[in-house]
């Protein structure tokens, strides 16, 4: 018992063990107390019935209440069934919804198998539950009420009968526990118990009539034997007639020896000794308020350890931060120094161990001790963590400060570099204000050019008029000019447009097959750069699509060339246009059509050269298939 008391004495925390030497006593002295009270209330032995059962009877006759419903609560009925798995069993899942089908809540039903709980403890340490913060607070409290919601639809009315029935009987239960709590006393079922076992069956059958047993009908239904019902059934109405018994016994007066008669005379009956009133009433007080002194001793030091374990797990983390703190700190320091090429010293790494250690935390290594022992491990480690914070501020004291800064240097060569800023600035607002001036002459300077050569446009105007009409011309003339220039450009943009995507995508293969075909064939010296000639020792790989490719692209060659010779004669036998009789038009028209013939010709030399180098190649190619080249 002692080593159980001692293991479970000893939380994760001990912090406070070297401040109050006497906290691990009194801890111990509480589990202590509780333990044996926890023996005493569940040994606690029930009083033995009286045999004068006659006498019972008598006194429950005479103050028996009225069993009607007076208190105005209509009678529940005894024709629901209280037995397990009385609703619909669902083979397969059904979501519920809260907005009549637009979303689905399939949160009550879990594919997850449940999880079994093992036999044998675990020796893993409990994890510092936190308290959630006030939106986790309330999202649990919505997803509560909507639980409440969806249970409430999905209920079936016997099943909300028989809420209603354990809400009333529960309701009443509570009611009366608390009424006899705010007068002083204290609750005790047995004494009700003992008491409706004391009467007749008449009363209680009177009693169920008045309020059925309803949850109790299906064990009645599975035991076929008629049997008498235990009275630790106990229903509401039940402990409220008891209760208006006890008042009334309390309330009455005691009967004068004069009073002129008696209903009936009692018959004597042995009596036992028992201790006197005062002397037991005096006990039994004494024994009250030394539990309740215990008990309210055993709150108070409950409390001081959650409120100490609530401190050292916020100590904890303040370390673990400080701990974290100076990690980055010394971190930042050394590559500062390193940087600078500075020799630096760094923390201990003892020292920023200890920041970032709890020596009170129960670790792997340290749960194997129990008791004192575990004490008195802790205690070591405070000592160990304090001597590693003395030596370091020790060995700091003695280390003699530094006698020049590692900014001085870069603060002075900054200082020197801001003095010929300074003086390029004032050099530079010197020359501002000689440019201010000299620009304030120039201003006036064009303002009287400009006067005179108003003045002297107007008078030349005036005399000489062609002067203003080649003026006029010069500006048709521009405007002519960027109109052709502007169509040249956006041609180009179009030619370039047009061609950019074709070039990026083949102009790479073209490219190699111009290199491979071309190329070297004719120009293998130049391609080595050496006296060397380049070996072709085969023909160039391509795939059958790119050998397709072409001969699609050589005959589409002649074809094009043939038909461009065959447009350039017919718009050369043309050139004066006769298919036109006005000479206005045709002289106007004549320009642009022979320059769309000399286009013609010029695109039927390029289809010819084209056409020449491919037959070129071919014939080349072909030599050398049967060595005529090599």
């Amino acid at each position: 018992m002692d080593d159980n008391v001692e293991h479970n004495a000893f939380p994760d925390e001990y912090d406070l063990s070297h401040e109050d030497p006497k906290i691990l006593q009194d801890v111990q002295h509480a589990l202590k107390l509780k333990s044996r009270r926890e023996a005493r209330l569940s040994n606690q032995a029930t009083p033995p019935r009286s045999d004068s059962r006659q006498q019972a009877i008598s006194s429950t006759m005479q103050y028996m209440p009225s069993i009607s419903p007076n208190s105005g609560r209509e009678a529940l009925s005894s024709d629901i069934d209280f037995s397990p798995s009385t609703g619909t069993v669902l083979f397969h899942p059904v979501p519920a919804s809260l907005d009549n089908g637009l979303t689905l809540d399939w949160s009550s039903f879990d594919d997850k198998p449940e999880r079994k709980w093992k036999l044998t403890g675990t020796k893993r340490k409990g994890k510092e539950t936190l308290l959630p913060s006030s939106g986790a607070r309330g999202q649990q409290e919505t997803e509560y009420a909507d639980k409440l919601c969806r249970l409430k639809n999905i209920a079936s009315p016997q099943t909300k009968k028989k809420a209603e029935i354990t809400q009333d009987q529960l309701g009443r239960r509570y009611h009366l526990i608390f009424d006899i709590l705010s007068t002083g006393k204290s609750p005790n079922i047995a004494k009700v118990a003992r008491w409706y076992g004391q009467q007749d069956t008449s009363m209680r059958n009177a009693l169920e009539r008045a309020e059925p047993f309803t949850w109790l009908k299906h064990l009645e239904k599975r035991d076929r034997r008629p049997t008498d019902r235990s009275p630790w059934h106990i229903s509401a109405l039940i402990a409220e007639q008891y209760l208006r018994t006890v008042n009334r016994h309390d309330s009455m007066t005691t009967i004068p020896e004069e009073s002129p008669g008696k209903s009936f005379h009692e018959s004597p009956t042995t009596r036992v000794s028992l201790p006197s009133a005062p002397k037991a009433f005096k006990s039994s007080r004494a024994r009250q308020q030394r539990e309740a002194d215990e008990y309210k001793a055993y709150s108070v030091k409950t409390r001081l350890l959650e409120q100490t374990i609530t401190t050292n797990h916020r100590i904890r983390q303040l370390l673990n931060r400080i701990s974290g703190d100076i990690r980055e700190y010394d971190v930042v320091q050394s590559n500062a120094m390193a940087s600078l090429g500075i020799a630096q010293l760094g923390l201990p790494r003892e020292l920023i161990d200890a920041f970032g250690h709890d020596p009170a935390a129960v670790t792997g290594s340290t749960r194997r001790f129990q008791g004192w022992r575990a004490v008195d491990d802790i205690q070591h480690r405070l000592l160990r963590q304090r001597e590693a914070f003395r030596a370091f501020l020790s060995r700091a004291q003695n280390q003699s400060p530094r006698s020049k800064s590692v900014l001085d240097d870069p603060i002075s060569s900054l200082v020197q570099s801001l003095k010929a800023l300074e003086l390029h600035s004032q050099k530079i607002t010197g020359r501002a204000l000689e440019v201010g001036e000299t620009l304030k002459t120039v201003q006036a300077m064009h303002d009287a050019v400009k006067t005179n050569y108003n003045k002297t446009l107007a008078r030349t105007s005036v005399v000489y008029p062609e002067l203003s009409r080649i003026v006029i011309l010069e500006e048709s003339y521009k405007d002519q000019y960027q109109q052709f220039w502007e169509l040249g450009m956006d041609t180009l943009t179009f030619i370039l447009d047009t061609v950019t995507p074709f070039w990026r995508t083949y102009g790479k293969t073209i490219g190699e097959d111009i290199r491979d075909f071309l190329i070297i064939p004719l120009y293998r010296n130049e391609f080595t750069g050496e006296s060397k000639r380049y070996p072709v020792t085969r023909l160039p790989l391509r795939t059958l699509r790119h050998w397709l490719g072409l001969a699609i692209f050589f005959f589409a060659s002649v074809a094009v060339a043939v038909l461009q010779v065959r447009a350039a004669l017919s718009s050369s036998a043309l050139y004066k246009l006769p298919m036109i009789p006005y000479e206005s038009i045709r002289w106007t028209a004549l320009p642009f059509f022979w320059l769309s013939i000399l286009i013609q010709w010029w695109a039927v030399v390029i289809e010819f050269i084209i056409v020449f180098l491919q037959l070129g190649v071919v014939v080349w190619w072909t030599a050398w298939s049967v060595r005529i080249f090599t």
